[in-house]
């Protein structure tokens, strides 16, 4: 795992992901990251973003915005085991996933701490959702999705794919983002 303090503009301050590609280009695009998806939370009334992670790849990123435009940049190999990765369906096996998905989101929603989820197509249209009354959740799916959708350049330059989570954390709520074949 590599860790370092960088700046706003990319440029790493304490000199340590130094010779790591990767590192440096996540280095290059954190800061579009924090603020496309901080803008996003904003817009859609989540408040604002204490820290923001990817898992993707073979990588996990996880940024801390810090005062005077700095960041804490954490980049290491991704929590996700390569053997439940990737793979195209079958015929009849995405009615199976969306049944499972279902029973996942419900058994979610019993989770101590879990508020509530929303199910979105690549275009933000909810599908399904389970959301307390303060959040609305088609303003919700629209622009998170879009804010991600903004943030496909820099995902494509750190070389990262396939996304399989993207975490923001809020002042009060994280909010987790997990594409479903390739879409967000």
């Amino acid at each position: 795992q590599v860790v370092g303090l960088v700046t706003a503009e990319g440029l790493e301050y304490t000199g340590r992901g130094g010779g790591n590609d990767t590192f440096e280009r996540a280095s290059a695009t954190h800061y579009t990251f924090l603020e496309v998806l901080g803008r996003g939370m904003e817009e859609a009334e989540l408040g604002g973003i204490t820290r923001f992670s990817l898992e993707a790849g073979d990588k996990a990123m996880t940024v801390y915005p810090l005062p005077q435009s700095l960041s804490l940049l954490a980049l290491g190999p991704s929590t996700v085991e390569s053997d439940s990765l990737g793979g195209t369906d079958l015929p009849g096996e995405t009615v199976l996933r969306e049944a499972i998905m279902k029973k996942v989101l419900d058994e979610l929603s019993l989770v101590e701490g879990m508020l509530g989820n929303v199910v979105t197509l690549s275009d933000g249209l909810p599908i399904d959702m389970q959301v307390p009354d303060d959040i609305n959740p088609e303003l919700v799916g629209v622009i998170l999705t879009q804010a991600i959708g903004d943030c496909a350049q820099e995902i494509e330059f750190l070389g990262l794919s396939p996304v399989r989570q993207y975490l923001m954390v809020g002042d009060k709520r994280s909010y987790s983002v997990m594409p479903i074949d390739g879409e967000a």
